[in-house]
């Protein structure tokens, strides 16, 4: 493999500290994306220094906030997946209804690097696996 190849991908920056003494340019190098049917767009960028940046991307007319964001470390990410899940299990609700709950069609569409989620691909999440 050549060095370009083993290179990491660089899908942009993002600005630390902006508008301080420490600000920096961190590179993007790589990001998933997934659109709701509810049109939500939901982000996660890894980031050179190994944290994560989440954000959450509403309509105007769902009423939520338009824009949310987390910058977290890797640790804090797993952490807050692990206490959702946890959470989840103690209400007694059931994870994968959840997601086909909020899906609404059944398809949630997913891109990986940077571009918004094409509406003809995505992932059925009643599709049947290899093993079926």
């Amino acid at each position: 493999m050549s060095t370009e190849e083993n290179a990491p991908k660089n899908f942009g920056t993002l600005t630390a500290g902006h508008g301080t003494s420490q600000q920096r340019e961190l590179a993007i190098t790589a990001v998933v994306r997934a659109d709701y049917a509810d049109h939500r767009l939901i982000t996660i960028m890894g980031i050179e220094d190994g944290s994560i940046v989440v954000t959450v991307e509403s309509p105007a007319t769902t009423g939520r906030n338009p824009h949310q964001q987390m910058w977290l470390s890797r640790e804090s990410l797993i952490g807050i997946l692990c206490t959702t899940h946890m959470f989840l299990s103690s209400t007694g609700s059931d994870l994968m209804q959840l997601v086909k709950d909020a899906a609404g069609d059944e398809t949630i569409r997913y891109s990986f690097g940077g571009t918004k989620p094409d509406p003809g691909e995505g992932l059925a999440l009643d599709a049947p696996t290899e093993a079926e």
